[in-house]
């Protein structure tokens, strides 16, 4: 019997038993992600306040890499990276549902009412415990 990669169906060769690369093992891991998230939107938290990095590459290619609001996508010529950030429209961190997402560019996203410290109290219960 042949058995087949989990993730782009190419047939296993010697030692592999799941996948056929890598990068396919990777692709099935963020697809299982999306999933889950699009069931469980609380899933998207890593850790006890950052967002995980998958969230914010589904928002990227849902938004063509682009800011959302001004369609700005430059690349930064140092990092080599899209400095495009992920705003929580309601300001709620803990609120991952995809209608509450939006990728922006820096100057988009400090244009909005909840830009780090202006959301200050606003829906981070969670957070007071640890300041308190």
């Amino acid at each position: 019997m042949i058995k087949l990669c989990l993730y782009c169906s190419k047939p296993l060769t010697g030692r592999q038993t799941k996948y056929c690369s890598n990068k396919c093992q990777s692709e099935k891991r963020y697809f299982d992600w999306v999933k889950e998230w699009k069931n469980d939107p609380s899933s998207a938290v890593r850790g006890e306040y950052q967002t995980s990095n998958y969230l914010k590459r589904y928002l990227l290619q849902k938004f063509d890499y682009k800011c959302s609001r001004c369609g700005w996508s430059e690349i930064n010529p140092y990092s080599k990276t899209l400095p495009l950030e992920v705003e929580h429209i309601d300001g709620n961190f803990l609120n991952n549902k995809e209608e509450n997402l939006t990728i922006l560019c820096p100057n988009c996203h400090s244009l909005t009412k909840n830009y780090k410290g202006a959301n200050k109290g606003q829906g981070r219960q969670a957070r007071k415990k640890y300041t308190s």
